[in-house]
């Protein structure tokens, strides 16, 4: 799993740069698989039966399609035996609309705000550091003084 998520993380696939995370908890393994489908993710599985037989199991987001006995080497699954041509293949032919969905809270004495995304296409890769650089946030006490000192009359 490490040796996939350093050879696979940051590599661009149909115009998206793939980001990578391994799931270390201890949790069911068939509960981290659905939280990662539901989340939009697909799914890489290395299970003892793969790892014996040199094959990895796709699941791919937003369908019922389960790659399963995927070939990556004759030589026994090993870091230096992965082949993620493959993947990365099978990876192409997937074609989600890049999506941002969420919510941001900003609570403050006597109130919060919210700002909620539902961003779909060409730029939501950028887009939370997009907005943070555009929205911001200012104690209403510091701007009052700032406009006090260049002698404006703040009420």
């Amino acid at each position: 799993a490490n040796r996939l998520q350093e050879d696979l993380d940051g590599t661009v696939i149909s115009g998206r740069t793939v980001v990578v995370s391994v799931d270390r908890t201890f949790s069911d393994t068939s509960q981290r698989i659905s939280a990662a489908q539901i989340s939009g993710h697909a799914v890489v599985v290395v299970s003892a039966r793969d790892a014996e037989e040199t094959t990895l199991t796709l699941l791919l987001p937003g369908s019922d399609i389960e790659l399963v006995g995927l070939k990556v080497n004759t030589a026994p699954l090993s870091p230096a035996a992965i082949d993620l041509g493959i993947v990365i293949d099978e990876l192409e032919g997937v074609t989600t609309e890049a999506s941002y969905v969420g919510s941001w809270y900003y609570p403050f004495a006597g109130g919060c705000i919210i700002y909620t995304f539902d961003a779909h296409g060409t730029g939501v890769d950028t887009i939370e550091s997009d907005v943070q650089a555009a929205l911001g946030l200012y104690d209403a006490e510091a701007a009052r003084q700032i406009a006090r000192d260049l002698g404006f009359d703040p009420r």
